[in-house]
């Protein structure tokens, strides 16, 4: 379990990091209220796909319980935390019209839920086929690149606004 708590602790800390740049870097444009018609079908979507990946979430999760309970705590611990923050970023899709700042942290909670439910995959495959859990690492070391570089992209364009 510990395992599982640390890298909640860590997707925890880089959600908030993540998003303490991108305010100070342009608070501004954090703060603008953005018209309702570019917002709506982006916040949206990625409330569909929080709740989409939520649902599969909850599968993993009583399918955890249900089976194998005792052995994989900490995947379980990730699938929760995960779940939690896919339901989050479906919720937010309220407040997405009323300022920027709420899209991204929408955005960045669909993003760190997604990395934590590959994250669990991985811990869950550690202990039963090793060889399938250095291939989903090869797909969490994508993502994180990917990540990064959207990341990268996003501050570059909001210092472009200041």
């Amino acid at each position: 379990m510990i395992i599982g708590l640390i890298a909640i602790i860590i997707l925890s800390w880089f959600i908030i990091c993540e998003l303490m740049v991108i305010y100070h870097n342009n608070p501004e444009a954090m703060n603008k209220k953005r018209k309702e018609e570019e917002i709506e079908p982006e916040a949206r979507l990625c409330a569909t796909r929080a709740l989409t990946l939520a649902g599969l979430t909850f599968a993993g999760i009583i399918f955890l319980i249900t089976n194998y309970k005792a052995h994989y705590e900490d995947a379980l611990c990730i699938l929760v935390y995960s779940f939690g923050l896919l339901l989050l970023s479906y919720n937010f899709e309220i407040l997405t019209g009323d300022k920027e700042l709420f899209f991204q942290i929408q955005d960045k909670l669909l993003k760190y839920g997604f990395l934590g439910l590959i994250l669990s995959l991985l811990l869950f495959f550690w202990n039963i086929l090793k060889i399938i859990s250095f291939i989903i690492l090869i797909f969490v070391i994508a993502f994180i690149i990917l990540h990064l570089m959207e990341s990268k992209i996003t501050l570059e364009g909001y210092r472009s606004m200041k």
